[in-house]
């Protein structure tokens, strides 16, 4: 939810009503399952026991969607690199979410 959110989900605005003009699922990209890399592994503890939680449980609910707020810095360094190697100067540049593809190729040059 969060790593779409943050790389994905566009939001535009008519510029002359204000309304939003991608407010269904036919005007954006909704994440799907072909986003999840092909190599994605997920290790869980063995015997580990969570006696504070609902019947024990290890779930959690926020945690994950704030975490994907790495990906921002992740792709701003990954971009801030590509700057570097492109000979562009060593200094702060805007570059606001969502992070989406073309956003990202036009921050880079």
């Amino acid at each position: 939810m969060g790593l779409g959110y943050f790389t994905i989900e566009e939001l535009k605005y008519d510029l002359n009503t204000g309304r939003c003009a991608t407010n269904r699922p036919w005007h954006y990209k909704v994440p799907g399952a072909k986003d999840i890399p092909i190599d994605f592994r997920v290790y869980f503890k063995k015997n580990s026991d969570n006696p504070l939680g609902i019947l024990r449980t290890k779930a959690v609910a926020e945690p994950p969607l704030c975490m994907t707020s790495t990906i921002l810095f992740a792709i701003r360094q990954a971009v801030a690199s590509a700057r570097l190697d492109m000979s562009l100067k060593n200094e702060w540049f805007k570059f606001d979410p969502p992070y989406t593809t073309e956003n990202i190729f036009l921050t880079a040059q």
